[in-house]
C-alpha cells in the first residue's frame, strides 16, 4: 500500500510543477543467501587457511666413521724402542746415584749397626706395650739398614750404560745441562757423554 503526498502551490516555482511523492515500502528486506561456487561464475570462494603449523624438519643423525688403528712404519717402531732403551739405562744409573750418595753427618758402619741391633734384640724380651712396639720397629729399621750396607752394586757398568745412551736421551727430551746436574749427576759423567753447558 502506498500513500502520496502533494506538496501545496506555493512549492511550485517559475512555471515549473514539482510533485513529489514520499513512497514508504511496507515490505521487508529479503535475506541475503550465499550460494556455493560453481565453474562458470566470476566470483570464487576466499581459500581456507591451514591450521596445521609446519613442524621444523629434523635432521638426519649422521653416523660418525670409525677409523681403524693407524699402522706404524718400521722406522716408528725402531725409534720407540730405542728411546724406551734409553729410558731403562738412565733411569737405572740416576736411581744407583740416589741411593748410594753421601748422607749428611756422621756415617754408621756395619760394625755400629750391628751392636744397635744386638741391642734391641736383648731388651724385646722384658718389653711390654709400646715400648715393645717401638723396638720392634727399631729392630725392622736397623736389620733393612745393614742389608742394604752389605749390597755392594757395582757403578760402573750403570755408568758406562749411562755416558752410551745419555746425549740421545737428553737432546730428545730437551733436557740441559743444569737439570743433570741438579739430578745428581756428577760432571765428570756428563763430560764423558757429551752433555755440556751450551747443549752442543
Amino acid at each position: 500500500m502506498h500513500r502520496f503526498r502533494t506538496l501545496p502551490r506555493t512549492a511550485i516555482g517559475q512555471g515549473t510543477s514539482i510533485i513529489a511523492s514520499l513512497c514508504v515500502s511496507q515490505s521487508t528486506f529479503a535475506p541475503l543467501v550465499f550460494t556455493p561456487y560453481s565453474e562458470g561464475t566470476s566470483t570464487m570462494p576466499p581459500t581456507k587457511r591451514s591450521t596445521k603449523s609446519s613442524a621444523p624438519k629434523k635432521a638426519s643423525a649422521k653416523t660418525p666413521r670409525r677409523r681403524g688403528p693407524a699402522t706404524m712404519t718400521a722406522e716408528h717402531k725402531n725409534a720407540l724402542a730405542e728411546g724406551r732403551e734409553q729410558s731403562r739405562h738412565v733411569r737405572a744409573y740416576l736411581e744407583a746415584l740416589e741411593a748410594h750418595k753421601p748422607r749428611r753427618g756422621r756415617q754408621r758402619t756395619p760394625a755400629t749397626i750391628r751392636k744397635q741391633l744386638a741391642d734391641v734384640e736383648a731388651a724385646l724380651p722384658g718389653a711390654t706395650g709400646l715400648k715393645k712396639l717401638e723396638l720392634a720397629q727399631r729392630k725392622i729399621a736397623l736389620s733393612s739398614e745393614l742389608q742394604a750396607k752389605s749390597v755392594v752394586v757395582d757403578l760402573s757398568a750403570l755408568r758406562q750404560s749411562f755416558i752410551k745412551h745419555a746425549k740421545a736421551y737428553s737432546r730428545r727430551k730437551g733436557y740441559s745441562y743444569a737439570a743433570w746436574r741438579e739430578a745428581g749427576v756428577p760432571a765428570e759423567d756428563l763430560k764423558a757423554a757429551g752433555i755440556t753447558r751450551s747443549g752442543k
